[in-house]
């Protein structure tokens, strides 16, 4: 039995965390292309045409060939592309979260990173420390702070 890609297992688990919308924009032009299409229009509505040209709205935010694949799957339709900020928020929390357990920055560097108080990063670090498993609870410091 072979091991599943890296790369295309990452992909498929950052796929699951999205909303809906991203996940068919996503399967519709890439994942990629659906990062660069949400950093462009995140929170926008915009009409996707049923037959693109270079003066389709779509065109100011990713290329041609990506709004006739759009087409493909919302042609006729307005298409609310989804605003990631949140998400992106929470990766990063668990990204400096995961460092400072790890041991490779400071409370104060987490503190700083995060937007929180070094308190607030000293009582997510005891509640990690007093945990059975010794890993802090993402879910529960993301969700706190949120």
């Amino acid at each position: 039995m072979t091991e599943p890609e890296p790369h295309k297992a990452s992909t498929e688990n950052a796929l699951d965390a999205l909303p809906e919308t991203a996940r068919e924009i996503a399967e519709a032009i890439g994942f990629a292309a659906m990062l660069e299409l949400v950093d462009r229009a995140g929170g926008a509505k915009v009409k996707v045409p049923k037959r693109p040209t270079e003066k389709s709205e779509l065109v100011r935010f990713v290329p041609l060939d990506l709004v006739r694949k759009l087409s493909e799957h919302f042609g006729g339709g307005v298409l609310e592309i989804p605003n990631l900020r949140n998400l992106k928020k929470r990766e990063e929390r668990a990204r400096v979260l995961g460092d400072l357990t790890a041991g490779k920055i400071t409370v104060n560097q987490a503190a700083l990173a995060l937007g929180l108080t070094s308190r607030r990063i000293f009582s997510l670090k005891k509640d990690a420390q007093a945990g059975d498993s010794g890993q802090m609870s993402l879910f529960t410091a993301l969700s706190e702070d949120s």
